[in-house]
Parts: C-alpha cells; sequence; structure tokens
C-alpha cells in the first residue's frame, strides 16, 4: 500500500504478523479473506502524515515483509502484546539496517519501559498516535526525535481524518463485505481482565456523530464504484436485504442464511440460546 505523490521523505508503516499467519496468507478461501480486517490505526496514521511524505503500508498478514526491501529512512510498527516478539525481531533487524524505528498501540502503552529497553526503539508512542505523529515526523525530518510521545486521551465529539478507504478492498487480500466504523473510544466498563480500558486512561468517549456519517457515506460511495459495472444491482440488493431484516424482525417472513456477494453462506455467531451442535 503506497501513497501516490511527489514526496521527497518516506515513512514505511508496518504491522507484523505471528508466524502462522505466514500459511494463511496466500490461502484463496473467502473465509480466510473474511477474517482480515484492515488495521485501522495505521490507516489513521497514513491519514495525517503531511502530504510531503510518502507513506508505505506493509501487514504481513497480507504480504511477506522483507527489511532489506524498505527504503524508508523511518519504520513505523504497530505492536499489540501477542505480536511484541515478531514486532521486536523485526525492530532489530531494521536497526541493522540503519533504519529508525518507532513502536505504537498496545505493547508500548501499557508496557513502555520494556519496549524502550530494547536497543533496536528509537522511539515510542503512549496512547493514540493520530496525534502525536506528524510532530514525530516533523522532530525526525529535524534530528530531534523524541524517546516518546504521549498525546492526551480526547473528548466527546472527537473526530479522526478521513481514512484512504482504497487500501482496505478485497483486491489487498482483507474481508470486503465488512466496513469498520469507529464510533467510539475507550469503555465504560473497566474489566480486570481487558487491555482496553488502560490503553485509553480508563475513559470514554464518543465520536462526533456527523464525522460517522461522514464515514459512512464515503464507504457506500467507494463500494458502489467496486461493483459498478460487475454487479450493477447493488444497491438495489441492499435496500432490499434492509427490506427483508425488517420483515423478519416484525415476523413477516421466515430467517434465511444470509448470502455473501459470491453466493456462499455468510457465517454468524450463534445466537443466545442457540446450540453449537446438534448433539452433545
Amino acid at each position: 500500500m503506497k501513497r501516490s505523490s511527489r514526496a521527497h521523505k518516506s515513512v514505511t508503516l508496518l504491522s507484523p504478523a505471528p508466524s502462522y499467519c505466514e500459511e494463511l496468507r496466500h490461502r484463496p478461501s473467502p473465509l480466510t479473506r473474511m477474517q482480515r480486517l484492515p488495521r485501522l490505526a495505521l490507516l489513521a496514521l497514513e491519514a495525517v502524515t503531511p502530504p510531503d511524505w510518502e507513506v508505505i503500508i506493509r501487514d504481513e498478514r497480507v504480504e511477506t515483509i522483507v527489511p532489506e526491501e524498505i527504503e524508508s529512512p523511518i519504520v513505523g510498527i504497530t505492536v499489540m502484546t501477542y505480536m511484541a516478539p515478531r514486532a521486536l525481531a523485526l525492530a532489530r533487524q531494521l536497526k541493522a539496517l540503519g533504519k529508525t524505528v518507532v513502536l505504537g498501540g498496545y505493547f508500548p502503552t501499557l508496557t513502555p519501559e520494556p519496549a524502550l529497553a530494547d536497543p533496536s526503539v528509537d522511539s515510542i508512542v503512549i496512547g493514540r498516535g493520530e496525534h502525536a505523529w506528524p510532530l514525530l515526523l516533523a522532530d525526525f525530518a529535524g534530528g530531534q526525535l523524541k524517546r516518546s510521545y504521549h498525546h492526551p486521551f480526547g473528548h466527546h465529539g472527537y473526530k479522526l481524518p478521513a481514512v484512504n478507504c482504497s487500501l482496505t478492498g478485497p483486491e489487498r487480500g482483507y474481508n470486503g463485505w465488512l466496513t469498520q466504523v469507529q464510533t467510539s473510544m475507550g469503555c465504560k466498563f473497566h474489566c480486570r481482565f481487558c487491555a482496553i480500558p488502560l490503553f485509553h486512561s480508563r475513559q470514554f468517549a464518543l465520536r462526533d456523530l456527523d464525522d460517522v456519517r461522514a464515514r459512512n457515506i464515503r464507504d457506500e460511495q467507494l463500494e458502489d464504484r467496486r461493483h459498478q459495472g460487475a454487479e450493477s444491482g447493488t444497491v438495489t440488493q441492499r435496500h432490499a436485504h434492509a427490506q427483508r431484516h425488517a420483515k423478519v424482525a416484525h415476523g413477516q417472513a421466515k430467517r434465511e442464511p444470509a448470502k455473501t456477494p459470491h453466493g456462499a453462506e455468510e457465517i454468524r455467531p450463534p445466537q443466545r440460546g442457540q446450540r453449537l451442535l446438534a448433539e452433545d
């Protein structure tokens, strides 16, 4: 994934994946692709990157990451805790190639000391990255990169940058039937086993409704462009599908297996009280 521009600066954003994803990477089944959703965090960083920067996104779930092929002088890696071993392995390879390495995500946010303790890590972003990212790039360009960047959580009515939806489609290896839309940050529940409240400083905020609506409109326009010609009835089918759901909800029609755009049955989680197996 690469931003098309005449940029003279370059940054590569990586999403590492565990080794078991390698076997699934080139599996063509719709079910495998259905399980892959784009990394919204990297799309948000791409959206707020200054226009004079080239942005390259590499997701190890859908493509192979070869450190020697990365030309950008600075590399950002999003890291969930379970991906930390793979992320640090990539960071060490990149550092050996002379790259500046920045970590962001749950791992450096919840455990900043271990993240910074690795000599291959030059800087980390704690918490939300979309506000800190432009400043981080400016500091890097000026030779004044800090060891860590941390922006306050936010507030109700926050807005998000418009992401480049052309980087998220099935032609990229992602789920083409679901759209991710962020409507809030954090969680109003503080479950001890969950990392989300800690990541968001135990706060909760709702996104501006007009901002959410604008995102939905952009997604629908992109979806219509993707299906134009190949599936000219997409909008009509969508409307009929919505009407069908309304009838089922009011008991006017029987529930039938949902169909994907390719005709296969859509896999849905069992409803409350529904048995997983026909027999014990």
